[in-house]
């Protein structure tokens, strides 16, 4: 099982209202990917974070976390709602399964 975690980071943002819709959509799209799981979505509460924003979720491999990025879904997402409002996007894989190999 992988947990995937995304960080971003913007000085696109002007409101609390923009990141409460920022949560809203990404709760909407990636939830029509079938192969995501466990999604959490979230904003920061400390004033100097440097990340302001946060999305994960658990998939059953790097194969099909692949197949998440291909679609058309998660494409979208990327284009329309990411883009416009994040300056860095930082992702971090991470694997749940003791002794289980990773490559």
């Amino acid at each position: 099982m992988i947990h995937h975690l995304c960080l971003l980071t913007s000085q696109k943002i002007s409101s609390s209202e923009q990141i409460d819709n920022l949560m809203i959509e990404t709760r909407l799209r990636l939830l029509k990917i079938p192969e995501v799981m466990n999604l959490r979505v979230g904003k920061s509460i400390q004033p100097n974070n440097s990340y302001f924003f946060f999305f994960s979720f658990d998939v059953d491999s790097l194969e099909k976390l692949e197949l998440i990025k291909q679609s058309a879904y998660y494409y979208q997402f990327e284009k329309q709602i990411l883009s416009p409002l994040s300056a860095t996007k930082t992702e971090y894989n991470f694997e749940m399964e003791p002794k289980k190999e990773t490559d």
